[in-house]
C-alpha cells in the first residue's frame, strides 16, 4: 500500500494549526507545518472573529503542507477542516458573505439567552434540541442577530458554521456538516435534521437551513484559482470532517 498524505487544518477558538497526517499501510504519522494566533477583534457591531486573518493563514498552511508532501514525493489524498463549535455565518443568494462572523463571546448573546427561556421554557427547549443551556449556542446567537438585523436572515441563502465556511471558501460549495450542526441547539436530536418546529415558534427565518452532510462526505475540489494559490492539483478533494 503506497503512503498517502492528508492535510489536516485544525482550529481552535485562539489558535490555529495544520498537520500533514501520512497514512503508511495502518500507521498513522503526524507532523506539524503550521501554527498562528488569532482572536477576535471588536467592531461597532460586536465582537466579531478575524476572518479574512484566518483565511490567510489556513492558505499559508495548505500551501506549507502541499510542500512538504512534495518534498517527499508523497500524494495529496484529501483535506480537512474542523474548528470549534456553534458560531455561524450567513451566504446570501449571490454567493457572498452577509456581515462577519460574530464572537460567541459577544455579550449580546447573554439577554438572548434569556429570552429564549422565557420565551420557550426550559424544558420545552431541552426537549426538542436535547443541548445544555449556553448562551454561547447558535441558537441564541441567531435569536440576538435576527433581533437586531432580522433582514440579514430574511436575505440569506444559507447558513454555514465556521468549518462549512472554510469549505465554501475551499471549493464555492456551501454545505453544513452533521457533527458541527449539532453544536447550534438547532437540531432535533431524534432525527438529525433541523429543528424547524421550534425555531417556527420563535419566529425565526428557515430558509437559510441547508441539507445536513454526514462526517466524511467529499464536498468537492479545490476551485481552480485556490489550487494555483496553493500550489495544489485541482483534483485536491476537499472533506467534510
Amino acid at each position: 500500500m503506497s503512503k498517502k498524505a492528508y492535510i489536516a487544518i485544525d482550529l481552535g477558538a485562539e489558535s490555529g494549526r495544520t498537520i500533514v497526517g501520512v497514512l503508511d499501510g495502518d500507521r498513522l504519522t503526524l507532523e506539524e507545518v503550521h501554527r498562528f494566533l488569532h482572536l477576535p477583534v471588536r467592531l461597532p457591531s460586536g465582537l466579531h472573529w478575524d476572518l479574512t486573518g484566518i483565511w490567510k493563514n489556513v492558505l499559508e498552511g495548505t500551501r506549507k503542507a502541499i510542500d512538504w508532501a512534495r518534498q517527499r514525493n508523497l500524494p495529496v489524498a484529501s483535506l480537512g477542516v474542523d474548528t470549534w463549535g456553534v458560531d455561524c455565518s450567513f451566504i446570501g443568494s449571490s454567493g457572498g458573505l452577509i456581515g462577519m462572523p460574530f464572537c460567541y463571546r459577544d455579550p449580546r448573546n447573554e439577554p438572548a439567552h434569556k429570552k429564549l427561556i422565557e420565551a420557550l421554557g426550559r424544558e420545552s427547549l431541552y426537549e426538542a434540541t436535547g443541548i445544555q443551556f449556553m448562551a454561547i449556542n447558535t441558537l441564541p446567537q441567531v435569536v440576538a442577530w435576527h433581533d437586531a438585523e432580522p433582514d440579514v436572515l430574511g436575505q440569506a441563502d444559507r447558513m454555514l458554521f465556521i468549518p462549512d465556511l472554510l469549505n465554501y471558501f475551499f471549493t464555492g460549495k456551501a454545505t453544513v456538516e452533521a457533527t458541527i450542526a449539532s453544536t447550534s441547539q438547532m437540531i432535533d436530536p431524534r432525527s438529525g435534521k433541523w429543528a424547524t418546529e421550534l425555531l417556527d415558534k420563535l419566529g425565526l427565518p428557515t430558509q437559510m437551513l441547508g441539507e445536513i452532510t454526514p462526517p466524511g462526505t467529499s464536498i468537492g475540489p479545490l476551485l481552480p484559482d485556490i489550487a494555483s494559490e496553493v500550489g495544489a492539483d485541482e483534483g485536491l478533494q476537499v472533506v467534510a470532517t
